[in-house]
């Protein structure tokens, strides 16, 4: 993720909107695409565009200049095999003309993880400090006297453990939130208080790389993942 000004800056941010100041860009919508694949890359080794399966119908996306592929982690590999480039053993095996023998779709390395949220029974002190007038004071004690709960960010706790003692490093992480994520200033009468709460997630760390491969269908491209390399 990019900053700028601090700000954070995502790719459509820092790419689409600065080439909509000077010219006219297109966006398809790619809701219910099925099978695709990068187009003319068997003809001339050049990306033109993507051909997609919406329904029944057979449809393209393309470009003058060039093609940005950015699907994800799982959906890049998997657009990039189906057009041909990728380990070309896989390819023949799923019936793909290779076009360009590469070892796309190894080395994974995901971190799976899962947000768990609790509810608390009553309110925390993060709670009721939140509301308006109290944070006001707070804010104003920070400001001149350099403390109290204005100096202080509520951040979150990290844990990382191993699961087997065989383990050199640890394989799992947990992160304690100790706040809600929609917390929010309040005051009786005019705004309620948010729902105090606080979550964990646990995170699988990756010790060894996998790889993803792809499965192509008749009407859909599905995928295998590997748990280890």
């Amino acid at each position: 993720m990019n900053r700028t000004k601090a700000q954070k800056q995502e790719m459509v941010t820092a790419l689409a909107t600065q080439v909509a100041k000077s010219q006219t860009i297109y966006v398809t919508d790619f809701t219910g695409l099925n099978v695709a694949h990068i187009t003319d890359l068997r003809r001339r080794l050049r990306a033109v565009g993507v051909e997609y399966v919406r329904g029944n119908s057979k449809e393209g996306a393309y470009a003058d200049r060039e093609v940005i592929l950015c699907c994800g982690t799982f959906n890049s590999p998997q657009l990039l095999m189906l057009s041909g480039i990728g380990p070309s053993a896989h390819l023949r095996a799923m019936g793909i003309e290779t076009v360009i023998d590469l070892p796309v779709g190894n080395n994974l390395q995901d971190h799976l993880a899962s947000w768990i949220n609790f509810a608390r029974k009553g309110s925390g002190p993060f709670q009721e400090t939140m509301r308006a007038d109290r944070m006001a004071v707070g804010m104003i004690r920070a400001y001149i006297f350099g403390t109290g709960p204005g100096t202080i960010v509520p951040g979150a706790l990290f844990a990382f453990l191993k699961t087997q003692s065989g383990n050199s490093v640890p394989d799992i992480e947990f992160m304690f939130r100790a706040v809600s994520p929609k917390a929010h200033l309040w005051f009786p009468g005019v705004r309620p208080p948010f729902r105090d709460e606080f979550a964990i997630r646990p995170t699988l760390l990756p010790l060894s790389s996998s790889w993803t491969r792809c499965i192509p269908t008749s009407s859909r491209a599905t995928r295998r993942v590997s748990s280890r390399a």
